[in-house]
């Protein structure tokens, strides 16, 4: 037989064996002068393991571990510090690709400039437009809004009720018809 393994050693010592292995390891042990030596240190360590007092966990054990893992809060100084490693980080990773292309700084650096600055101006100028068509399509909105309402409370004053019910009716029919028929175009448009 070869020498023990450690889970071997300790299955004879629990006595989770069978009679015919137990049996295998004691003429082993026997004549084994390091396998006995192991099974004794073993031994040793199983009764002392045993002889101790049970453990008693504190109530709010989870609580306080808890408590020692959460991470800190983010300070504005550790945000501030994590931003400058990120921003040098990427201007060294930009030199690098720089010194290793052949690329001279300056000039990508003029050019990113220019690119950076007709990106500006374009947003912008877009974003100045798009305000101007904002707010002078609310203006419109607005006006039209308060003329259909004005006309439509004057009409209510001269009509019946019959005779609003009928308008609403065909309004309705109206927005309807004009809803497919603009649509149709669309979709004609889209597929020629």
């Amino acid at each position: 037989m070869k020498c023990l393994d450690i889970d071997q050693i300790y299955l004879y010592l629990e006595g989770e064996l069978s009679p015919e292995k137990a049996g295998a390891i004691q003429t082993h042990i026997a004549w084994c002068q390091k396998c006995s030596q192991a099974v004794q240190e073993r031994s040793f360590l199983l009764d002392a393991s045993e002889s101790l007092p049970p453990m008693e966990i504190p109530i709010d054990f989870a609580q306080q571990t808890m408590e020692m893992i959460r991470p800190e809060k983010d300070t504005i100084w550790s945000l501030f510090f994590a931003a400058a490693i990120g921003f040098s980080s990427i201007v060294f990773t930009m030199f690098m690709f720089l010194l290793i292309s052949g690329h001279n700084p300056a000039s990508f650096f003029i050019r990113l400039s220019h690119t950076f600055l007709f990106s500006f101006k374009t947003l912008s100028v877009w974003l100045a437009k798009s305000v101007n068509l904002i707010s002078i399509a609310s203006k419109v909105v607005w006006q039209i809004g308060s003329f259909l309402l004005s006309g439509i409370c004057r009409l209510t004053h001269i009509m019946g009720t019959e005779f609003q019910i009928g308008l609403v009716i065909l309004a309705f029919i109206l927005y309807i018809s004009l809803y497919f028929g603009i649509r149709k175009n669309i979709l004609t448009g889209e597929r020629t």
